[in-house]
């Protein structure tokens, strides 16, 4: 049926076609086509009018008169297309504008837009109205009556619908209020009521913001050029602000302020449009138009801010009132809405990522327009963040994001503290926003808000903000901040700190980043934290002086500044401490300067190096006595500012790592990080991280309980191993471990006896010994992998781990300490009583906390006396074990070498309180007899041969070593002053035994050192330490001789105690003084300190006859030393001779007999040559041996007398080692008439001997006047010879000039290089008698010293002993790490 119906309608179009077509053709009548059409289809001319074709009504007969349609047509279309309509003003009607006012105007709640619509269109019709003209009035009624926009909006949408029509006439109204020509452009303004209407048009979309803005004044480029121009006169006042005149005062003149002024937003159609937009809450239209310019171009003028805050704070408010955080009592009433601002319902907390961010983003430091909204934003940042804190999991992601973490960091970042500057100084707005940001950490604070303004710098935060122009024509305080500030400055002096610093402090409220001194809020306490990060962190700062040995100055008053802010002050520390932890990791310990003031500020934990001996001492005790007396500062004075230090480093995890980083550091010092520095900011750096090191360690055991401090710090294997740290700084923070280890084991097995209280002190003593085994055995077993196993030869494990876990408070009371403070406090309460100023209430409380006190004190002394004896009755039990008992004599050397190497000296130079206690324990060794274990030749491994002791230290290590050496020096005067202490404490010690058998039995009596021997060893090692000091003051190197005074300072109380070696001394240290005056005032400075101290101590010298028995003359001598060897002579045993300063093996020959008699067979000797009184007795007793000889067959006895007979003779008193610095020289003897060339060779010998016995003359006169009195005459004679023989060389060389006057030069330069060969050969005799002499002098060292072994530059993992020299490939695995990891 469909295709039926689709066939008949295709063929009635095609009948219809072809009926037309027939018409057009002339085939059927038009008349008849047409009544066709009307007949068939029903179509009536009419309608076939209006849809045919006009060129078509012709031939279908349409029209009866074709001619007179055509010219009706061409009429019409002109009257419509090319004739303008005219209204006359006369012909309208006037009341019917009336009439429509009236209307518009009239009470519309009971009518439509549509109603009034069809009344308009009656009213145009009735007075003939222009529709225009009605349009411009239906805009002029929402002009005047903005308030009716509900209805009048919607009327025009109805009436005109174009909205480019409805552009066309909004525009052309703004065109009539734009400056005529010739008219001034500050006469023509736009009223506010046409941006309104402009306003309303576009919230409701009548118009479009693309058709209206053409028509707007002034253009986008001209607006911008303003805004270009204002910034760069703000630039460059700022600039002309910080510029420095060197004009006088009165003929400087002040800058002048040029900046343009801003252009009324009344005379900018653009400007009070987007004023009007903002107004009635149309924020989409208000951020289109804030997009067609740069940030902050249009909020710079106030009442565009003001009007974004406006409607920020009508956004805001549903928020604010639930989310203040404020009780109900005080929650605010609803914000009154502004007209034509619709109200917002949403007030959920996330609404504020939509709703405010984006328009805080967009006003920026201009909320400072109003401080009522900064503050509600602030109000409810910290709601959101006290409402995340409630959840489960408050640093989640999810968690973050639904409580507007990020968000909040933005607004702060972009808005809040961008407009403090702004505002006038408002502590309170200050304190409102550090509420907020305490919630985030500092990597949040220093980080992300720094890249605004206010966290960048002190001077660069005003700087921005002072170019903003704002700010220039505001009338806060950021107005002219700098200039205040540099005016107060100025004015700033003594006597008027408080008033100005109130008024410097008021400037910190608005601007924390320019100025931190005296009232200042806790965002400027943030804001200080960062810049003094900032500060130290900045690359364009030379942190060492221009000489490159020292820090600068700068750096060492902010480490000083640093100290006493955050002690004083609640500065957050987490961000300086990880800075300086971020500088260890990259291997730099400059900053460990800022560590050190920091704790030693707030912990009151002081450097030990400063300290002085009676606090020392003081430290040996008890924690009480070593708080009242041992630090310069009160322990309870630094209560609060340590645990906020505490809690810092624990809440961020640093306590660990930082004082491993330090004592990794160490080495990195040395090997890493001052490659091509100078060696005295070496030494700087390497003390300062050392110090830094123990007085961190000092903290973490003063601050943290044990228990804590054992769960935070990693086992002690670990930190051997895993950290690589050396045993010297894993023992030094495992021992407070140890010690509370011991004593809690103790205690347990103290207790688990039934009868506990009742326990002897015998019974207590095992206890503390099986606690002590107990704990340290897993410490011996870490510590045998880290050293060689040949190490363990010569000492044991178990006596490497007693020394380094014991300290100085476990071998002895400070019972003088204790009394003097117990003086103290008594003195104390008697003062308190005559004391009438105070109140009874408050000197009866006083008393009874002395009274406290002293009784603590009694308590303390009396707890540590029975510590001490259990520790030294464990060492008693343990000495045995400790060392292997070796068969010969070069044994004893190299145990005392590696107890010296491993023990000793590593120790001695870690910290001052080690230095007292490594002499306090080598006396311990020695009081406790301990087995194998020689203190002679300890004490002589001290001091011979220290000179490369005293090079390698660094300053520091300088002072604590000559702290070791003076506490050294103290027991061996001891023993030296009294014969009766002498032999109640050292004779037939072991430690004072000389012969070392196969048997290692000694005999009481010929084995161990007698009283004047020792006296003579003492002499012996007085002149080997000024042998070490000369030879450093000598050397013109700075650390040498720095260290030689440092030392000398330190053991000024027992050395020099010689008058002659005080002379020696003193004239090196007058010629350091004189040498260093004008080169290294440093040096001359410690020198003439030295030299002060050293003259007002020379009433206390004595002489040489005192201080040891001098020997007597040789001659009168052999006789009784022969026969006391003699008689010390038994069972084939030799007797080794201890005298003079010298210890022989008694099993080995004479080493240096052979030598001996070799050197004096080959030394050339004339008859005239005088030979010394020695040398005589030396062949006197030759001759009587070889006689002897060849009476009787040599036996065993027989040889044992001649060796014992020959150490006996040759041991010539002390006074081998007084040649070594007054040595005699051996004048040549008298020369008859010699050749040129012999004469030459004779002169420079005459020359070399007579410098060398003017040398010796000055060291040491003669008061022999015989001796003097030849001496003067061989001079004489020598000078003589010298005159006579210049004389013949001077004839020589003219006779050889005379005879060569024919040889040609070639032949004659020849000829002179032979005879300067011939004259270099005939002086090897010279070189002989050098040689000779140089033997000599070995020789009577040898008789004196047990070795001649240099001790050690210093005692570190990477030096190999038995070559001398440092590892070339250690490998530092740790290191390794981080270099692999970029660090």
């Amino acid at each position: 049926m469909k295709d039926i119906r689709l066939s008949l309608r295709a063929d009635v179009h095609m009948c219809l076609y072809r009926l037309i077509q027939a018409g057009a053709d002339g085939v059927l009548k038009k008349e008849s086509v047409a009544k066709t059409l009307s007949e068939a289809v029903a179509v009536s001319n009419q309608l076939l009018r209006e849809r045919m074709e006009v060129e078509s009504f012709p031939h279908i007969g349409v029209v009866k008169n074709p001619k007179a349609f055509n010219s009706k047509f061409i009429k019409l279309k002109t009257k419509l297309y090319y004739k303008q309509r005219k209204f006359n003003l006369f012909r309208e009607e006037s009341e019917g504008y009336a009439k429509l006012l009236v209307e518009l105007n009239q009470d519309q709640s009971s009518s439509s837009p549509e109603h009034m619509l069809e009344v308009i269109k009656a009213i145009i019709g009735c007075f003939n109205l222009d529709p225009n003209r009605v349009l411009d009035v239906l805009l002029s009624s929402l002009e005047a009556r903005p308030d009716r926009h509900a209805f009048l909006v919607p009327l025009l949408r109805l009436y005109m619908p174009s909205a480019e029509t409805v552009s066309e006439v909004v525009g052309a109204r703004y065109g009539f209020c734009q400056p005529q020509p010739g008219q001034d452009e500050t006469e023509a303004e736009t009223p506010r009521s046409l941006h309104v209407m402009t306003a309303l048009l576009l919230r409701h979309g009548v118009i479009r913001l693309e058709h209206i803005w053409p028509w707007l004044l002034p253009a986008d480029s001209a607006i911008e050029a303003q805004h270009r121009r204002l910034m760069a006169a703000a630039a460059e006042y700022q600039r002309r602000t910080f510029v420095v005149s060197t004009k006088d005062k009165d003929k400087e003149e002040a800058p002048r302020d040029e900046t343009p002024t801003l252009s009324p937003i009344s005379q900018s159609q653009k400007l009070g449009l987007c004023e009007a937009v903002l107004s009635i809450g149309d924020w989409p239209t208000a951020q289109a138009i804030l997009s067609r310019f740069p940030d902050f171009c249009l909020m710079v003028h106030p009442e565009l801010a003001a009007a974004a805050c406006r409607l920020l704070s009508v956004r805001l408010d549903p928020i604010y009132r639930r989310f203040s955080g404020m009780a109900a009592a005080l929650r605010p009433a609803p914000v009154s809405l502004p007209p034509l601002v619709e109200a917002r319902p949403d007030s959920e907390l996330t609404s504020v990522r939509s709703e405010v961010a984006p328009l805080l983003s967009v006003i920026g430091p201009y909320l400072s327009s109003d401080v009522t909204l900064v503050y509600r934003v602030l109000r409810v940042a910290r709601t959101a963040h006290q409402l995340r804190l409630k959840e489960s999991d408050p640093d989640a992601p999810e968690t973050r994001e639904a409580f507007l973490f990020y968000d909040v960091l933005t607004m702060l970042e972009e808005a809040v503290l961008p407009c403090l500057v702004l505002l006038e100084a408002n502590c309170c707005l200050a304190e409102e926003i550090w509420t907020v940001l305490a919630y985030y950490p500092y990597q949040h604070r220093w980080g992300k808000t720094a890249r605004l303004g206010l966290y960048v710098s002190p001077v660069r935060n005003v700087e921005e903000r002072e170019s903003q122009p704002a700010s220039r024509n505001s009338s806060g305080s950021g107005h002219d901040l700098i200039k205040m500030s540099k005016s107060l400055m100025k004015r700033i002096s003594k006597e008027n700190v408080k008033p100005l610093g109130r008024l410097m402090g008021k400037l910190t409220h608005n601007a924390p980043g320019y100025m931190f001194e005296y009232y200042i809020t806790n965002l400027s306490y943030d804001v200080l934290g960062y810049c003094i990060i900032e500060a130290l962190a900045n690359p364009e700062k030379d942190r060492t002086k221009h000489d490159g040995t020292s820090l600068s100055l700068w750096l060492t008053s902010l480490a000083n500044f640093c100290g006493f802010m955050f002690k004083k002050y609640n500065l957050d520390l987490t961000g300086l401490m990880q800075y300086v932890a971020n500088q260890l990791k990259s291997m730099k310990s400059l900053d460990l300067l800022i560590l050190r003031e920091v704790v030693q500020k707030m912990a009151g934990v002081e450097a030990v190096e400063d300290m002085t001996e009676e606090q020392l001492s003081a430290m040996a005790g008890g924690e009480l006595l070593r708080a009242e007396a041992g630090f310069f500062n009160q322990v309870r004075n630094t209560k609060k500012s340590s645990q906020r230090l505490k809690d810092s480093l624990i809440d961020n995890g640093l306590m660990v790592p930082m004082v491993l980083l330090m004592a990794q550091q160490r080495h990195c010092v040395v090997f890493k990080e001052t490659e091509g520095s100078h060696l005295k900011l070496v030494g700087k750096l390497y003390d300062q991280c050392q110090d830094t090191m123990v007085q961190f360690g000092m903290f973490l055991a003063s601050a943290l309980s044990i228990d804590d401090y054992r769960q935070r710090l990693p086992a002690f294997d670990s930190l051997l191993s895993e950290f690589h740290i050396s045993p010297d700084v894993a023992f030094f923070l495992a021992r407070p471990m140890f010690t509370h280890a011991i004593q809690q084991r103790y205690d347990e097995l103290r207790k688990a006896e039934k009868n506990h209280k009742s326990l002897s002190v015998e019974q207590k003593r095992e206890k503390y010994l099986q606690a002590s085994e107990q704990v340290l055995a897993p410490v011996v077993t870490a510590v045998v992998p880290v050293f060689p196993a040949k190490t363990w030869d010569d000492i044991s494990a178990e006596f490497f781990t007693s020394f380094w876990s014991l300290t100085l408070s476990d071998l002895r009371v400070p019972s003088e300490s204790y009394e003097k403070e117990v003086r103290r406090l008594k003195q104390q309460v008697t003062q308190l009583a005559d004391n009438r100023d105070l109140t009874e209430s408050k000197r009866k409380k006083e008393q009874e906390r002395c009274q406290v006190l002293i009784d603590k004190l009694h308590e303390e002394e009396k707890r540590q006396k029975e510590h001490v004896d259990r520790v030294l009755a464990r060492l008693k039990k343990e000495k045995d074990s400790w060392f292997e008992p070796r068969q010969a004599k070069s044994a004893k050397t190299e145990t005392m070498t590696q107890f010296v190497q491993m023990c000793l000296f590593p120790r001695c130079v870690f910290t001052s309180m080690d230095a007292l206690y490594c002499a306090e324990f080598v006396r311990t060794l020695h009081s406790l007899k301990t087995p194998n274990f020689s203190t002679l030749i300890c004490y002589d491994r001290l001091f011979c041969n220290i000179t490369y002791t005293f090079t390698s230290c660094t300053e520091n290590e300088a002072s604590r070593y000559g702290r070791f050496l003076c506490a050294l020096l103290e027991t061996v005067m001891h023993w030296h002053g009294s014969k009766e202490v002498f032999e109640r404490e050292c004779a037939f010690f072991p430690g004072f035994v000389t012969k070392f058998r196969v048997s290692n039995k000694q005999n009481e009596r010929s084995d161990h050192v007698d009283y004047e021997n020792y006296r003579h060893v003492c002499f012996k090692w007085f002149y080997k330490i000024t042998k070490a000091i000369v030879t450093c003051l000598d050397s013109r190197e700075y650390v040498q001789i720095r260290n030689a005074l440092k030392i000398l300072i330190k053991i000024l109380p027992c050395y020099p105690v010689l008058s002659h070696v005080a002379n020696i001394v003193e004239k090196k240290v007058e010629s350091v003084i004189q040498a260093e005056k004008n080169k290294r005032q440093d040096l001359a400075i410690m020198a003439t300190s030295y030299a002060g101290l050293l003259r007002a101590r020379k009433h206390t010298y004595i002489p040489e006859k005192d201080f040891h028995t001098k020997a007597a003359p040789p001659a009168a001598a052999a006789a009784p030393a022969t026969k006391e060897a003699t008689k010390s002579t038994k069972g084939g045993e030799a007797a080794p001779a201890v005298a003079n300063g010298s210890v022989k093996h008694a099993d080995s020959p004479d080493p240096y007999r052979t030598h001996r008699d070799r050197s004096r067979s080959q030394t050339p000797r004339s008859d005239s040559t005088p030979v010394s009184g020695r040398e005589r007795k030396h062949d006197t007793e030759e001759r009587r041996e070889r006689k002897a000889a060849k009476r009787s067959p040599p036996d065993d006895e027989m040889e044992t007398k001649k060796i014992s007979h020959r150490v006996e003779r040759e041991s010539d008193e002390i006074r081998v080692v007084e040649d070594e610095y007054f040595e005699k020289p051996r004048r040549p003897p008298a020369s008859s008439s010699r050749s040129a060339s012999e004469a030459s060779d004779v002169d420079r010998d005459a020359k070399r001997r007579r410098v060398e016995t003017k040398r010796s003359a000055e060291k040491a006169p003669e008061k022999d006047e015989e001796k003097k009195k030849k001496r003067k005459k061989a001079d004489k004679g020598l000078e003589e010879g010298e005159i006579r023989n210049k004389r013949e060389e001077k004839k020589d060389r003219k006779r050889a000039t005379a005879s060569d006057r024919d040889v040609s030069p070639v032949d004659l330069k020849r000829k002179l290089k032979e005879e300067e060969k011939a004259a270099k050969r005939r002086s090897e005799g010279e070189v002989e008698y050098r040689e000779v002499k140089e033997k000599r002098r070995t020789r009577r060292e040898e008789e004196v010293e047990y070795y001649d072994e240099p001790l050690p530059r210093y005692a570190a993992d990477d030096y190999d002993w038995e070559r001398e020299r440092p590892v070339k490939d250690k490998q530092y695995p740790l290191l390794q790490q981080r270099r692999d990891a970029g660090l």
